[in-house]
């Protein structure tokens, strides 16, 4: 099992590593903790059945241990049973993920001219242009590529598969 995960791991960007409230850091683990340090990227540790444990001290020793091992950009302590923990580990997830976003030129026209206020709001306007339309280079959200749909250069509406 370890081999298939230090495989996997070649083109990552963040990882979890997983493991159960026992505050030694055992072979499999400290293995891919080193690979993981190799990697140079976001790294989650995620210390699952926190709910075994009777006194929850019991995880400060845990999250020291590992601490040790290999400085993690966040220590989730979660249940599976239960739940606990669970919003945390997807908000730290999040954070770590790419939101998408993407250079696109927008050809706004005169009279929409008020939603260059807006971009520069909710994007990162680059560049701004005038010409036959305002033309703006901005770094947006998918959010607001959707938002803006035919104003952006190349914008398709986006299609379920079973419609093609």
């Amino acid at each position: 099992m370890v081999n298939v995960v230090k495989e996997s791991v070649a083109d990552v960007d963040a990882v979890m590593l997983l493991v159960e409230p026992i505050p030694n850091v055992g072979g499999p683990e400290a293995e891919l903790i080193a690979r993981i340090k190799t990697l140079g990227c976001p790294s989650v540790l995620v210390i699952n059945k926190v709910d075994t444990l009777e006194h929850k001290e019991e995880l400060l020793e845990v999250i020291q241990i590992y601490g040790q091992a290999h400085e993690f950009t966040a220590v989730v302590p979660v249940s599976a049973r239960t739940g606990e923990g669970v919003p945390e580990l997807l908000a730290a997830i999040g954070r770590r993920l790419d939101n998408g976003a993407r250079r696109v030129i927008i050809h706004l026209p005169y009279d929409q001219g008020g939603l260059l206020d807006k971009l520069y709001q909710q994007a990162k306007v680059e560049s701004v242009e005038y010409g036959e339309t305002i033309d703006v280079a901005a770094v947006c959200t998918p959010k607001v590529i959707g938002q803006l749909g035919p104003l952006v250069e190349g914008w398709r509406p986006r299609r379920e598969p079973w419609e093609d």
